[in-house]
């Protein structure tokens, strides 16, 4: 090859080389930065630890597309306050996904015979869960917008913490929980569990009763709480209805925010055979009163 194919040939690779660079597909020079693309978050992390406690965790289920900071909104399971699972929200950790929240379905802790856990560490747990979601409002763009959702005594838990611990929530959903739990028809299946609960049965002593007042999100009603989506059968055996019926009478009565949405003739699950119109009216009760940041 003579010396003007050499330059040629040189020339030809260093045009190469110099297209390659500003490609970006290589012939990096020493000094060029290192470039780490924006990456997203997982869409769902699963066995988060919220605290110390091996009961202690939550699934974070995020949109999607969050085009904005998305509100938060904390599930709590049921089970009768001493059984059940996270996983028994799964549903609704989906649907309210699917629906532009970012779910945190969360597991509080529970104990076992004979050392039920009470309702004060259960109300902790929920605090706790609310601060740890809080805590990454960068990481999981996420607003500081909070709802409480629960499905029976989840529905009680969320209620209870929302107007006695957490009144800076946007609005608080109970699917089915009992609302008075000194009303008689708790006496019944339900009195171990309540006894447990509160760490003593409801008998006619007056410490008995207003201990089962004070917990008790009937007994709670004040103007200023948060926006309250109440979801019963009317003919829930198990959760009083009539009590839901007079927590949101209560509610309106002195200038709170509430909706009742009675399922006819509905039995305490309810709920999961009407489900898609009640996520319906949940999710726009999220929307009027937890949206932006």
């Amino acid at each position: 090859m003579g010396i003007s194919a050499h330059l040629i040939a040189r020339r030809s690779a260093w045009s190469f080389l110099l297209l390659l660079a500003f490609l970006g597909c290589g012939a990096e020079g020493p000094d060029a930065p290192s470039v780490t693309p924006p990456t997203s978050p997982p869409r769902d992390q699963l066995n988060v630890a919220y605290g110390p406690s091996s009961e202690q965790l939550l699934d974070v289920h995020l949109p999607t597309d969050q085009g904005q900071p998305s509100p938060i909104v904390v599930l709590v399971h049921g089970g009768g306050w001493h059984w059940g699972a996270r996983s028994d929200m799964e549903a609704a950790a989906q649907t309210l996904r699917a629906r532009g929240y970012a779910a945190f379905n969360v597991d509080y802790r529970l104990g076992s015979w004979p050392s039920y856990i009470q309702l004060e560490p259960k109300l902790d747990d929920i605090d706790l869960a609310i601060q740890f979601a809080l805590s990454r409002p960068t990481e999981w763009r996420l607003s500081r917008k909070v709802a409480l959702l629960g499905y029976s005594a989840g529905g009680h838990l969320s209620l209870q913490d929302a107007y006695t611990r957490y009144p800076d929530a946007c609005a608080v959903v109970s699917f089915s929980g009992p609302t008075d739990l000194t009303d008689p028809l708790y006496q019944g299946d339900l009195r171990d569990s309540l006894t447990w609960l509160l760490g003593l049965p409801l008998t006619s002593d007056p410490a008995s009763i207003r201990r089962y007042q004070d917990a008790s999100p009937l007994y709670h009603v004040r103007v200023g709480l948060p926006a309250t989506l109440l979801v019963h059968g009317t003919a829930d055996p198990i959760a009083s209805y009539p009590d839901t019926k007079r927590l949101d009478a209560a509610l309106r009565n002195v200038g709170s925010t509430s909706q009742l949405m009675p399922i006819e003739g509905g039995d305490h699950g309810a709920i999961w055979t009407d489900w898609n119109a009640v996520m319906d009216v949940t999710s726009a009760w999220l929307t009027a009163h937890c949206s932006g940041n």
